[in-house]
């Protein structure tokens, strides 16, 4: 019997590293390719203000609880007491 210390075995190809280098190819081609489209963005001079005002927000932070009832800085009200107080209190078209 014949000993042989380097044994042919035929070759095969390995699929998934072939995948994983495509997939990073991939990757590369696409970041290079978006650092060389242009912004088409447009250049605008927007107003500035010389003098800031601040305006100061009502912060309220409303508790509605399973039974249903509203509680405001620790004060029970009905929904239609809410809603007064809530529209009384700064500018009513943003509360």
């Amino acid at each position: 019997m014949e000993r042989r210390y380097f044994e042919q075995r035929k070759g095969r190809v390995e699929i998934i590293p072939m995948i994983d280098i495509m997939l990073f190819l991939l990757v590369f081609f696409i970041m290079i390719t978006l650092q060389m489209i242009p912004d088409k963005g447009l250049n605008l001079q927007l107003p500035a203000s010389s003098q800031l005002k601040l305006l100061p927000h009502p912060h309220y932070t409303i508790n509605i609880e399973k039974n249903g009832s509203v509680n405001v800085k620790g004060h029970h009200y009905d929904l239609s007491v809410l809603e007064k107080m809530l529209s009384s209190d700064g500018n009513p078209g943003k509360t």
